[in-house]
């Protein structure tokens, strides 16, 4: 996951360019999410050079969050069929506890990721950022 986010704290612009990673922004009293796309290009590996990254503006205002992450929390085995969480359901968790305390966000994603593996084991690592102004 390779991304550059950079933060306004005086007009709450934030400016977003991601390869292949969206920024996911739910605002304050909302029950959805804006999907900002990321630009479909790799970093490393066999790809071109000179490549493009689009750059995002967004406005946020208090009590606005905004989330980047990688794939992997979608990605988890588990559950009572063994699938992965994948990203409706994850989507569905950020709508649920959105207004939450950042600190009471972030013990639920894990109580949640934990429970839903079970005993299956974890095959890769979880990033998840989520910034609230």
């Amino acid at each position: 996951m390779v991304l550059i986010c950079s933060i306004n704290l005086e007009n709450g612009i934030v400016k977003y360019a991601g390869a292949n990673r969206p920024l996911w922004i739910i605002r304050k009293g909302q029950t959805t999410i804006e999907h900002i796309k990321p630009t479909k290009n790799a970093i490393g590996g066999f790809t071109r050079d000179n490549q493009h990254f689009e750059t995002h503006e967004v406005e946020l205002r208090k009590g606005d969050t905004f989330y980047i992450f990688s794939d992997r929390y979608a990605d988890i085995f588990g559950g009572h069929s063994g699938k992965k969480i994948m990203t409706k359901k994850f989507k569905e968790i950020l709508l649920r506890i959105h207004d939450k305390s950042m600190p009471e966000l972030e013990e639920y994603l894990e109580y949640f990721v934990e429970n839903w593996k079970g005993a299956m084991e974890q095959v890769d690592d979880i990033l998840i950022i989520g910034v609230r102004l």
